[in-house]
């Protein structure tokens, strides 16, 4: 036990150096709710806190209320059925998720889960830093119970899955505050990018916007989050099948240059995206472009939006959108008792009850069929929309740079904050040189 609280400690200090808040249970968490010692499967004498396995968890869902709260009512199941294991969540934030952890994973000192996007696989793959899943986790047996397995073939290397899919994330949704569009006497959502570009600049007044995009330099995984969605609605893609970048592109470039008008004359100007969200919680905008998990968490973080929210399709020429493909992956550096308590963790999550959980969280496609009843999408209609879009989604991952995916996008990112940062620049120009700092990185 020592040597996994050594482990712990060293992560916290590695973590806390770069920026990162861990979230260890506490007296008042739903971890410290487990009662091991009353339950069938626990030994006569109840196991000392510093005596169990700690089954360490990275994501930056702990900072979510809907996600955290169920994420820890599955961890309370796995310790009272598991008492010689105890679970604990580390926060990460997402824009800086991949950039923590590749210090994390070269020191050896990492948590036993860690969350993974698609772009960010093959590169740790190939870095030796995530470890092979079947041993721990019945993935292939239970192929047919799969919401998306071919996102789940994607983390397959060899044969072994080296990632588990938990769920399917596409950021091209409509989400909009019904009682703002109302009161402006808006009774239909535009179906054209000119009449959605009108709107939302009527919409914005005083000290009320009619969207939110990310606009400012602070978080270059933001910047590109938001705006691929409208960049691949009008055609653009990075890269070509042969790995031949596309960024100066007509469609491309007409993306961003739309998505230049929305960051420039609806949202707030170079605001932080995460601050421009808390004013679409507080229902200071109208309209923004997320995934369907932004519902759950706006209506959590003020309940008055609840029954004031819908989500429609983006109104662009193709459903092509920016999908987060999400797995949890095990950390090679995680002992073999480790893994096998994480595997255990990760079998609870795949139950009816916590999918369930799971996909009112999130709104889209999770890992497992159950997550989505007939009762829930007849409650929810507008859940068929996400599923649409994951089924158009595209993967962050860069055709013949898959291994450099997160820093061909860093890149682009620039060149789109330049774009915004400057109103009157020429985007196909910019474009143009973007490209070319691509070839020759």
């Amino acid at each position: 036990m020592k040597k996994v609280t050594c482990l712990l400690l060293a992560l916290a200090m590695i973590l806390g150096a770069i920026g990162c808040t861990s979230t260890p249970a506490t007296a008042d968490s739903a971890t410290e709710a487990a009662a091991p010692a009353t339950d069938a499967t626990a030994t006569e004498e109840a196991i000392p806190d510093n005596e169990k396995i700690v089954v360490s968890f990275a994501s930056q869902w702990f900072s979510e209320e809907g996600r955290a709260d169920f994420i820890y009512k599955a961890a309370e199941t796995f310790e009272k059925e598991n008492p010689q294991y105890k679970f604990e969540g580390i926060t990460i934030a997402y824009g800086d998720f991949n950039d923590k952890m590749k210090v994390a994973f070269a020191s050896g000192e990492t948590p036993t889960i860690v969350y993974c996007i698609g772009d960010w696989l093959e590169s740790w793959y190939e870095q030796g830093w995530i470890a092979p899943m079947d041993d721990y986790v019945d993935i292939n047996g239970r192929k047919d119970e799969f919401a998306v397995w071919n996102a789940q073939e994607a983390a397959q290397r060899d044969g072994k899955n080296y990632g588990l899919n938990i769920e399917t994330c596409p950021y091209g949704g409509l989400i909009y505050n019904k009682e703002i569009l109302e009161a402006e006497g808006v009774t239909e959502i535009p179906t054209t990018p000119e009449e959605f570009l009108a709107l939302a600049q009527k919409l914005t007044h005083d000290d009320q916007y009619g969207f939110i995009a990310a606009n400012s330099s602070d978080n270059l995984s933001h910047i590109m989050q938001e705006s691929l969605p409208w960049i691949m609605g009008f055609g653009g893609v990075i890269a070509d099948e042969d790995g031949n970048f596309m960024v100066d592109s007509p469609e491309f470039v007409k993306g961003v240059e739309y998505y230049r008008q929305l960051a420039t004359t609806c949202a707030p100007k170079s605001m932080v995206y995460n601050t421009q969200r808390q004013l679409f919680f507080e229902g200071k905008v109208a309209m923004c472009a997320d995934g369907g998990y932004f519902v759950t968490w706006a209506e959590s973080t003020n309940p008055e939006l609840v029954g004031k929210l819908d989500v429609a399709y983006l109104p662009l020429p193709t459903k092509a959108n920016n999908t987060d493909i999400v797995y949890v992956c095990l950390s090679s550096a995680a002992t073999e008792e480790q893994k096998i308590g994480a595997g255990k963790f990760l079998e609870v999550l795949m139950r009816d009850e916590f999918q369930q959980d799971w996909l009112s969280g999130c709104n889209y496609p999770v890992m497992m069929k159950s997550g989505i009843t007939d009762e829930y999408r007849a409650n929810n209609s507008w859940v068929s929309i996400y599923e649409d879009l994951a089924a158009n989604g595209i993967s962050g991952e860069v055709p013949g740079h898959e291994t450099s995916s997160d820093e061909i996008r860093k890149i682009i990112a620039d060149y789109i904050v330049m774009a915004i940062e400057d109103p009157t620049s020429d985007v196909q120009q910019l474009m143009t040189e973007c490209k070319q700092k691509l070839e020759e990185v």
